[in-house]
């Protein structure tokens, strides 16, 4: 079965290929990993070899946030249960 990822477009603030690339890390680190310290580290180092340094990504079922983010490079979706917030400071 296939995986699929809900984004909302209030849910970010990066172009729709960014976003794309980091569903596609999420559903790689999920399917690679079963912790989720394991998925969030896999998607900000992929973000960090791809768009630079410094991203941050939270990864779980249960979390509240208030961050400040670099302009165009902030994302929250969910896959399943499971929510994925990332963004670069």
């Amino acid at each position: 079965m296939p995986v699929k990822a809900t984004l909302k477009k209030e849910n970010t603030d990066m172009s729709d290929d960014m976003a794309r690339t980091f569903i596609g890390f999420a559903i790689k680190a999920i399917e690679s990993f079963t912790l989720e310290k394991d998925v969030a580290t896999f998607i900000k180092n992929s973000a960090d070899q791809q768009y630079g340094i410094t991203w941050q990504c939270v990864v779980g079922q249960h979390f509240a946030c208030s961050v400040s983010f670099k302009r165009r490079s902030f994302i929250y979706f969910t896959i399943g249960p499971t929510a994925f917030l990332c963004f670069k400071t």
